[in-house]
């Protein structure tokens, strides 16, 4: 018999989705940054550093409920019952957070969830004889967090290069 318990949870859509909304103005500010001369490393502190605060921020309201009881995960007011879920898979792409992906019949979910959680969730998820499942995809979902930081550079890059050339010729 399992007791119901309650996590706090952040689903990757809406955390990639918020990400990507922010991509540019953290661009820009690099972008600034950098090519201030003397007080560039200044500038990015001042600049940046409030704008990844921002986000931040953002993300941390992004949070939802995620609770499970004797048949089933409740995700806000989605039920999942346990005898849908085809497979899951914990993975740690964060110190703070670690993944759960959780296939079902229909689609596959994916949360970042506390890491002192981890434990106690992958044991609520072995009592209920799910199994665990690696698949390739899990790959990309544990390591999708990076391409924001190459995306960022890349377009900064990219900025920097343009405004040369316009400079320039």
């Amino acid at each position: 018999m399992i007791e119901s318990k309650q996590f706090e949870a952040y689903e990757y859509n809406s955390m990639m989705k918020t990400s990507l909304f922010w991509i540019p103005f953290l661009t820009i500010a690099i972008y600034i940054a950098a090519f201030s001369g003397y007080i560039r490393y200044i500038l990015f502190f001042i600049l940046v550093g409030p704008i990844f605060y921002f986000i931040l921020l953002r993300l941390k309201r992004k949070a939802i409920s995620l609770s499970f009881n004797e048949e089933r995960i409740i995700i806000d007011k989605k039920k999942i019952v346990f005898s849908d879920i085809i497979s899951y898979h914990t993975c740690l792409p964060l110190n703070k957070v670690f993944m759960l992906r959780i296939q079902t019949n229909e689609k596959k979910e994916v949360f970042y969830i506390k890491n002192e959680y981890r434990e106690e969730i992958e044991k609520i998820l072995k009592q209920n004889n799910l199994p665990l499942n690696k698949t390739k995809n899990d790959i990309w979902l544990k390591y999708s967090h990076l391409t924001f930081a190459f995306l960022i550079l890349t377009l900064a890059g990219i900025i920097a290069k343009v405004s040369y050339l316009i400079e320039y010729s």
